[in-house]
């Protein structure tokens, strides 16, 4: 017969309270990390249900049958938008003001569009189809770099 000491199983009472003090804080930074985790995907779902909003504005631009000049109007606002939003940029900057900063922050992408739309703008000729469906192309690479 195998006989056990109790001794043997004695831990002083200031170890079971270091221990016991351990373990609470690691199920607080547990339960911490969850939520702020939680937290994160719930900005990274709201960061794509925007990106997807813009993606889809830009798809209904290329079939829209409006005037050129309409289509436009509206590409540019939400491009203005989409700036502001993705880069902290003001909505009532011109294009080449936008081109400017971008050029500053080394997307060359950006500035190249940005000066497109600028030129497209303030050419002072009727906007046209093919005009239009080339900066939305332009526009969409924006977007899959994004």
């Amino acid at each position: 017969m195998v006989s056990i000491k109790l001794e043997e199983f004695y831990i002083h009472p200031a170890i079971l309270i270091s221990i016991a003090g351990i373990a609470i804080i690691l199920i607080l930074t547990i339960v911490l990390l969850y939520k702020k985790n939680k937290n994160v995907n719930q900005k990274l779902v709201g960061e794509k249900d925007k990106f997807e909003y813009y993606q889809k504005e830009v798809q209904n631009l290329q079939i829209s049958t409006h005037d050129p000049s309409k289509i436009f109007s509206k590409f540019e606002l939400i491009v203005k938008t989409f700036f502001k939003e993705y880069y902290g940029l003001q909505q009532n900057l011109t294009f080449l003001e936008l081109g400017d900063k971008f050029q500053k922050k080394g997307k060359t992408l950006h500035m190249k569009f940005c000066r497109l739309m600028s030129e497209i703008k303030y050419s002072g000729e009727t906007i046209r189809n093919k005009e239009v469906k080339q900066i939305i192309e332009a526009f969409s690479k924006i977007l899959l770099i994004k």
